[in-house]
């Protein structure tokens, strides 16, 4: 019965709690970004642009699951929003986490 109730109470507070992705990075984190990440956490359209044209995977993930689009809302970059959507970042993409909360699918991205 007791292990029941802590069952319930931990799956509680794991559905509660933030997806990863939906947590701001850190100083610590934002300090080791590099490329496509860096340059989304700074603004910077024209760093996007150029890694975009080299080939830059544009939903690669940090650590924390976040990608260069998510890196950019939490440092309230709307160019640079923008210019990852227009270049091919998926606005739909969430974490792993977040699918398994979610009470409908997520369609595939195309």
């Amino acid at each position: 019965m007791i292990a029941a109730i802590l069952a319930i109470g931990l799956a509680a507070a794991l559905w509660a709690s933030p997806a990863p992705a939906q947590i701001p990075p850190s100083p610590t984190e934002t300090a080791g970004y590099r490329g496509l990440q860096a340059a989304a956490h700074a603004g910077d359209v024209a760093a996007i642009e150029r890694l975009a044209a080299a080939g830059a995977p544009m939903d690669e993930r940090d650590g924390q699951g976040r990608t260069a689009l998510h890196i950019a809302a939490h440092a309230r970059q709307r160019e640079a929003m923008r210019a990852l959507v227009r270049l091919g970042a998926d606005p739909r993409w969430r974490s792993a986490a977040m699918r398994r909360r979610s009470p409908a699918p997520m369609p595939a991205p195309p």
